[in-house]
């Protein structure tokens, strides 16, 4: 028998291959269930934002200014806006909320919009004016291993290392009979 509580089935502890009842499937089946874009508050904003449309370049100049002026825009801000560490990420904390000047893939984010409504918000974003200088871009993993290739993050083309080691590896090996050792790349 399930747990009402979890996804667990309590007599067998099993997880994977158990149907879990979604106590919100009837509401998403029929169109009634609420998501976060159907709320409604006073003096709610909505919020967009301009993304670079270029996948690598440098930022030249960002003018906010029209959009600013424009009735019922609240707040337009680019990364100066942001207090302390302009950084996020999953795998790095080093990817910027707002981009500072160089652009690493279409889409990242240059300016955030907040407006009282979408048809102003999508107004403000147009006012929006970004200058970018293209550069050349890096697409495969191949191009990203050669030595004259353009980086990307900093010096390199690795955003990331990760290394992973559980356990006393020392007193594993000992008890080996055999250890072969080799570098490995995915």
């Amino acid at each position: 028998m399930k747990d009402a509580n979890t996804m667990v089935d309590s007599q067998t502890k099993k997880v994977v291959g158990i149907n879990f009842e979604k106590k919100d499937a009837l509401d998403k089946v029929l169109g009634k269930a609420m998501y976060a874009a159907d709320l409604k508050f006073d003096n709610m904003l909505v919020v967009g934002v301009k993304r670079s449309e270029v996948p690598c370049g440098r930022i030249v100049s960002v003018n906010i200014e029209k959009a600013k002026k424009l009735p019922g825009v609240a707040a337009v801000l680019t990364h100066k806006d942001i207090p302390g560490q302009n950084g996020v990420g999953i795998i790095t904390k080093e990817e910027p909320v707002l981009v500072i000047d160089k652009i690493r893939r279409q889409g990242d984010a240059i300016v955030l919009v907040a407006a009282e409504n979408r048809k102003i918000l999508e107004e403000a974003l147009d006012l929006v004016e970004v200058i970018i200088e293209e550069t050349k871009g890096v697409y495969t993993i191949q191009d990203a291993l050669k030595e004259d290739s353009p980086k990307i993050h900093g010096d390199t083309n690795v955003l990331a290392k990760r290394f992973l080691t559980r356990g006393d590896v020392d007193a594993a090996f000992k008890k080996c009979d055999i250890i072969i050792e080799n570098d490995y790349h995915t």
